[in-house]
């Protein structure tokens, strides 16, 4: 059967393209894509959390500020301006962080949820 079908006209001969390890694992469904998913939006948090902790230092701080009323004590004049500094360097850590923060890679997901089983499964597929 194999022999008689025709290739279409823009398909080459042989195999199309190789497999990779992001082919093997496109299926949405299944326990593999499932651990694949988790290892990956928790290697998000861990970049999320390492690129943008200043900022969240920073926030805890002015909120800790208001609510212990460490600002009551700032005289009048000077308060718009410690707010505008406070403000502004919410802004640049903001900013460092977004700088900072990078998106993980399928094959980073894939090759740390390999690590993590033994006798490395999934690299003996690829």
């Amino acid at each position: 059967m194999a022999l008689n079908r025709r290739q279409a006209r823009d398909q080459g001969p042989g195999a199309v393209r190789p497999r990779t390890p992001e082919d093997i694992f496109m299926k949405k469904t299944g326990p593999v894509a499932r651990a694949l998913r988790l290892t990956r939006w928790g290697m998000a948090w861990e970049r999320g959390a390492r690129a943008f902790w200043p900022l969240v230092t920073l926030l805890a701080v002015g909120f800790a500020a208001l609510a212990l009323g460490a600002v009551a004590g700032l005289p009048d004049p000077a308060l718009p301006w410690v707010a505008g500094a406070w403000l502004l360097a919410v802004v640049a850590f903001a900013g460092l962080g977004g700088w900072r923060y990078r998106r993980v890679r399928q094959a980073e997901a894939l090759a740390r949820l390999d690590r993590t089983l033994p006798g490395r499964p999934l690299s003996a597929l690829a």
